[in-house]
């Protein structure tokens, strides 16, 4: 064989050993070639023999392996098992479920917070799903099925978006309920007024201030009670029942803070709203009796802190209120002993500034209060006996005139009948009676000597005798009179 026919036979072994299976398929069988033809004689040696090419197999050509664009698009359209989609539809809402849990968690957020957040991961997803599906599509993925599927997820995902938004107000009032029955008061109220409470006309805000000022009121915080069932009262007045139960909650924090005693308790607010409550359609005959023994109460309880006070005028007029208009009251009593201390700690206190003034004071403790010690005392001392003080000047000295208070006299018969006597102080020309009974007496005054006595007395400004009142409670206070003349 020549050098050309040893290169052929060896190109052929070449092509035949790429076309081979690998190694795990079995050994290669030997390609079948045909035979080569055995030479023809010819007569005349001399020419050249005529010899066969051989045979070359043939092979079938190896494929090009798909570029890795193609190998993604066959996966992206390759069909899903049920398993899978229901994994990924499930997946999707899970993710919802862990955006809002983590919002809630993390940031302490109320339940529409979460929920907008929520809201906007769905539209995300839904975009995404929308994406994959049209890609699908677009690579040939186009069974009926599969898209009715595809569509319903990104409809139900933009769906659930849109109803988060939309719900977000019935959330607040959820998450406000929630709160609410949890005693959690002020955040159920912040969550009503997001839900779109307002006033005057808000029922559940007003029910929440209303069970929070309950809330408060059994823990006997009478003020902080009290402002809420106002603010109820005040501001949400539209709210139906909510109002009805505000008013009936300020007359029990006012009669609770009334009966415990408290030096801290309004009276005035709670005396005036009493006398309102009196007039409320709501009030019955049962209400009425227990709001007028509240009343009577709260007077007779403020008429003790005034006089406490020293407003002794003042607790005299919530006293006498007590003894007038609830007079079968239980406090009635209490009232009328009561008015009977402030009217005399009233007198005495009118005694050291105008005296004249206590004079009706005293004479009303002994009219309507004779009963009570207080009445025995401000008799006694209505009949009690009184000082009389005054001054002379120009008098004749060693010695000194003495003073005398007559309850008759006549300068005609130059007749005094000198009843009480005082002694002149040489120095200041001032004296003193002591304990003069009430009366009308006259002055004089008469001096000694051993020539004889002599008598001076004054006339008034009318040309008579210049007389001396000694009356109930006050003390006569003179003025000057000239000895000379």
């Amino acid at each position: 064989m020549d050098e050309a026919q040893e290169t052929q036979q060896e190109s052929t072994r070449t092509l035949v050993e790429a076309a081979s299976p690998p190694f795990d398929a079995g050994p290669p069988e030997e390609p079948a070639t045909a035979p080569l033809p055995a030479a023809v004689p010819r007569a005349d040696d001399d020419l050249p023999v005529a010899r066969a090419t051989p045979a070359i197999p043939v092979v079938s050509a190896v494929p090009a392996p798909r570029p890795a664009t193609n190998r993604l698009a066959a996966r992206l359209v390759a069909p899903l098992s049920p398993w899978v989609a229901a994994f990924l539809a499930v997946g999707a809402f899970t993710l919802l479920g862990l955006v809002y849990s983590a919002v809630e968690l993390f940031t302490g957020a109320d339940w529409a917070d979460g929920a907008r957040t929520a809201a906007f991961s769905a539209f995300g997803l839904a975009v995404v799903c929308a994406v994959v599906a049209g890609g699908r599509y677009a690579l040939g993925r186009r069974a009926v099925t599969v898209i009715a599927l595809a569509a319903l997820l990104t409809i139900t995902l933009a769906g659930t978006g849109v109803g988060a938004l939309t719900f977000s107000s019935q959330l607040h009032r959820l998450q406000a309920r929630s709160l609410e029955q949890s005693g959690r008061y002020e955040g159920a109220i912040h969550e009503y007024e997001l839900a779109g409470d307002t006033p005057p006309t808000a029922p559940d805000t007003a029910r929440a201030y209303n069970e929070w000022a309950e809330s408060l009121l059994a823990q006997r915080r009478y003020a902080d009670a009290l402002s809420r069932f106002l603010l109820v009262s005040t501001t949400y007045q539209q709210s139906g029942a909510g109002v009805a139960r505000a008013e009936a909650g300020i007359f029990h924090a006012y009669s609770a803070w009334v009966a415990s005693g408290s030096l801290e308790v309004p009276y005035p607010d709670a005396i005036a709203y009493f006398q309102g409550y009196l007039n409320m359609p709501a009030c019955d005959s049962a209400c009425q009796s227990s709001v007028k023994e509240s009343l009577a109460r709260a007077s007779y309880q403020y008429g003790l802190q005034l006089t406490q006070e020293g407003r002794y005028a003042d607790a005299i007029t919530q006293l006498g209120t007590v003894q007038s208009q609830h007079p079968q009251s239980s406090y009635a009593a209490q009232a009328h002993r009561a008015a009977a201390t402030a009217y005399l700690d009233l007198g005495q206190q009118q005694l050291t500034s105008i005296c004249g003034s206590a004079l009706k004071t005293y004479k009303t403790l002994v009219k309507s209060y004779a009963d009570t010690p207080e009445g025995q005392q401000a008799k006694k001392a209505l009949a009690a006996p009184q000082s009389v003080t005054g001054k002379i000047s120009g008098f004749l000295k060693n010695p000194a005139p003495t003073v005398y208070l007559s309850r008759s006299a006549s300068p005609i018969a130059f007749y005094f009948s000198n009843d009480y006597h005082a002694a002149l102080d040489s120095s200041s020309g001032t004296f003193a009676f002591n304990n003069i009974p009430q009366g009308t007496y006259y002055l004089d005054a008469v001096r000694d000597s051993s020539g004889g006595s002599s008598t001076k007395y004054w006339f008034a400004h009318d040309g008579s005798l210049f007389a001396v009142h000694v009356g109930p409670l006050c003390p006569v206070t003179l003025g000057t009179f000239p000895y000379a003349g």
